[in-house]
């Protein structure tokens, strides 16, 4: 629903599934396990959170985001050590 207002489109989404690394998995996360995926579409990266669906077979796109480089280390696998105000 905000894809819109981050100017990212269910292309870019699709396309950067197809090259993406798991970051941090969240097995307890309610309604589903869930896992933070570092994705690749061309020159673009993306963070995305998805679902992991076992009993359909799939999974679910929870968001999607740019990551902020002030958060994340160069290369936007590793979160930064300190909090930002």
């Amino acid at each position: 629903m905000r894809l819109g207002k981050r100017a990212i489109s269910s292309d870019s989404i699709l396309n950067s599934m197809l090259k993406c690394e798991i970051l941090e998995e969240y097995p307890k996360d309610f309604p589903l396990p869930s896992c933070l995926c570092l994705c690749f579409n061309n020159e673009e990266l993306l963070h995305c959170v998805i679902g992991l669906d076992r009993i359909d077979d799939n999974i679910r796109i929870i968001t999607v985001y740019r990551p902020d480089p002030l958060r994340w280390e160069e290369g936007f696998k590793k979160r930064r050590k300190y909090d930002l105000p």
